[in-house]
């Protein structure tokens, strides 16, 4: 998501072949602060990747994000959290994600 140059963002989501940039889907990604504090975010309803990226900006973290991930979105975009699923289709989509420092 490059959050330190804020202006190459798409370019480089375009040169890596992300599918679906201006798309209207469900959205997830992993971002992370300067006393790597970090978040796990899913959209409950659709939205293109900059406006995902522009409410994670305006809600997480407060100006000290440092840079994220985009990770699959449209159907694959499920999350679990305690009692709380969110998921963009019924099919279960069996993922973990492992953070090591």
């Amino acid at each position: 998501m490059t959050f330190q140059n804020p202006g190459v963002w798409k370019q480089r989501a375009q040169n890596e072949n992300m599918q679906g940039i201006d798309s209207d889907t469900q959205r997830s990604g992993v971002v992370y602060n300067n006393t790597n504090n970090i978040w796990l975010i899913m959209t409950p309803t659709q939205c293109t990747a900059e406006q995902f990226r522009t409410a994670i900006l305006g809600s997480i973290g407060f100006g000290t994000l440092v840079n994220g991930i985009f990770l699959d979105s449209g159907g694959s975009s499920q999350m679990r959290a305690g009692t709380t699923t969110i998921a963009a289709s019924s099919r279960k989509v069996p993922e973990m994600l492992a953070l090591r420092s």
